[in-house]
Order: C-alpha cells, then structure tokens, then sequence
C-alpha cells in the first residue's frame, strides 16, 4: 500500500528538473492552453521546443550535475539559447556541443559567461527586469508578447522569438533598452517570414518598356507586263521641251503644243 501512493510521488519528483522548459502556467491549465493558443508556434511546435530543452538538460547532467545546474537553456521554435555562468571554459564547449546532438536543433547561441556565480542580489535584480519587460510587452497593443522568450543575466537582456515586423522588432528593443539597471539588449528576434506585416501591400509590378516601332519598307511595284502577243507595242514619245521650231540642216523639227 505504501508502494501504491510512493509511485505516483516518485514520477512526479521526476519532472522537477524539466520544469524549466515547460511554458509557465499562470491560472491553472486552461491559462496555459490559452497561452500557446495565442502564439504563432503551434502546439507541436511548442511541444517540440519543450522536449529539446529537456534533452539538453538531460545531456549536461550525463555529462556533470553542474551544468545543469549553472546553465538554462532556452527553445524557440528549435533555436537554442543558452544563459548562465561556468568556471570552466572546457564546460562550456562541451555543454554547447552537446546541445547541438539533440535531433531537431536548427541553431544554438552560447551566452554562458565565464567566472564565479552571480550573487543573489544580482539574481533578483535580473528576475525583476525580466518580469518587468514582459508586463511592459504584455500591455502593448502593437507587440505579440507571447511570441518572445525573455530572460536577464547580469545587466543583459536576452529576447528569443519572433517578430510579425520590423516595426514590433523595433518596439521590442525600444522597451527592453528603456528599463532602469540594463546594460544591455542581446536579440536573437528572427521575422516571421510565413505571415506579412498588417497592411503591407504588395508592390505592383512596372509595366514593360514599349516595344521600338516596327518600320516596314514598301515593296516596289511590279514591272509592267509585257503585252499579249500577237500585238505590236505602242511607242512613247520622247519628251520635248515646249518652244520654237529648231532647224537642223535640212530638217525641221517643230514641237508639240
């Protein structure tokens, strides 16, 4: 009987360190249906990124239990962003190597910074500016918040996702770089190439140069036809000047009027 009630617990503790790649749930499971219902990733796609993110996990922890524990990883419609800080540089090629085996992965940006942990103090204050850009996103009517995966290490703002324009990219930056305490704004926002901006327009192609004049030389007319036979040929004759008659010895020639 005991057993009974420990299994259930004993799969559930489980799933503790996969807790960082499920989508947060606020308001209980219908609020999170809601969440992936309002992004353009679809469920599968969401799903997807989920599983990645645990499979990283599960390699940097085959490999050392720190890892896991230093570093957080981040899926975005299979692009893999990876925070946190390491005390060994050969750490973070192998927890970067090792995110590039999981099947599926498209792209992984390492951001893992080298030297001792962040202390508390810093870490709050990175929680807060995280929290605050995402209430800043969430209240803008021209941004699709949930498109965006938002996390802050040391000062840096880290913004994953994608932009339905140059314009929401644009608005995106501005928020995050108007926060008190950032040092700085790190994107890895690509544009949504499936779904055209609101309201583009497309070009209307130019009409093609007309074409050159088309000269046609006029065909010379045909000779004249030669007379039936049998029929003697009617003599033309000759041109002559107007005048008075003119005399050449003993002929004279006197001039049609």
């Amino acid at each position: 009987m005991f057993l009974t009630r420990l299994k259930p617990l004993l799969a559930f503790a489980a799933l503790a360190p996969l807790w960082g790649c499920v989508p947060v749930m606020i308001g209980g499971a219908a609020a999170g249906v809601g969440t992936v219902a309002t992004e353009d990733r679809t469920i599968k796609e969401n799903v997807n990124d989920t599983v990645i993110c645990a499979q990283v996990n599960q390699l940097w922890v085959k490999f050392n239990p720190a890892l896991n524990d230093a570093l957080d990883c981040h899926v975005y419609l299979a692009r893999v962003l990876v925070t946190g800080r390491l005390t060994d540089r050969d750490w973070e090629v192998e927890a970067i190597k090792r995110a590039w085996t999981v099947p599926g992965v498209r792209e992984v940006y390492d951001e893992i910074g080298i030297g001792p942990a962040n202390d508390i103090g810093v870490n709050a204050r990175d929680s807060y500016t995280s929290e605050h850009l995402k209430a800043a996103l969430l209240s803008d009517g021209a941004v699709h918040s949930n498109n965006y995966i938002i996390t802050t290490v040391a000062g840096v703002v880290y913004i994953l996702g994608s932009a339905r324009s140059q314009a929401e990219l644009d608005e995106v930056l501005a928020q995050a770089r108007n926060l008190s305490d950032v040092q700085r704004v790190v994107s890895y926002i690509k544009l949504n190439d499936v779904m055209p901006p609101a309201n583009s327009v497309s070009p209307v192609p130019p009409a093609p140069p007309p074409s050159p004049p088309t000269t046609v030389t006029p065909l010379a007319p045909p000779p004249p036809a030669a007379p039936p036979p049998g029929r003697p040929q009617p003599l033309t004759a000759p041109s002559t000047p107007s005048g008075p008659a003119t005399t050449h010895g003993d002929i004279t020639v006197t001039p049609l009027q």
